[in-house]
């Protein structure tokens, strides 16, 4: 199964090559330990953040690593929620290198569906929106240094 990664965001610095590094070696890995400690779904921080653009909050995760200054934040493909199971793979390897990790679902998700968006489904100006409040909330609690966009499909 080929997993296409869509880096929306990705360096501010030519020489950081740690990210670029590590999203190389993903595909190299066909499969991590859920059960291992380290695993991103056991430490993970679930936030409930409001938004205007959902009648109900919604729950994202966040990871946060030691000394980490990053952000990466994951999107899953359409219907996928922030336990997909190709955020939760390629989350741990990122983490265990050191990244703050945020999991949110796709609008398209059942987990958005049944809060009530206010943007009619497949509209990508009220999608955008969507995560950009969910962006922006995070970062004013945690104000992180570079953002890094990841998409799954």
């Amino acid at each position: 199964m080929w997993i296409i990664l869509v880096i929306l965001s990705v360096f501010t610095s030519a020489s950081d090559e740690s990210f670029k590094n590590t999203m190389e070696g993903w595909q190299k890995i066909s499969k991590v330990n859920y059960n291992s400690p380290r695993a991103i779904e056991k430490t993970a921080l679930i936030k409930s953040i409001s938004s205007p653009y959902l009648k109900k909050p919604i729950d994202v995760a966040l990871n946060l690593a030691p000394k980490a200054t990053d952000l990466v934040i994951m999107i899953p493909g359409t219907f996928g929620g922030y336990d997909s199971p190709e955020l939760v793979r390629l989350g741990t390897l990122l983490h265990e290198r050191g990244y703050n990790i945020l999991r949110v679902p796709n609008p398209q998700s059942r987990y958005v569906v049944k809060l009530q968006p206010t943007f009619v489904g497949l509209n990508f100006e009220g999608e955008a929106e969507f995560y950009k409040n969910i962006i922006e909330q995070i970062r004013a609690e945690y104000p992180f240094h570079k953002l890094h966009i990841i998409g799954t499909s």
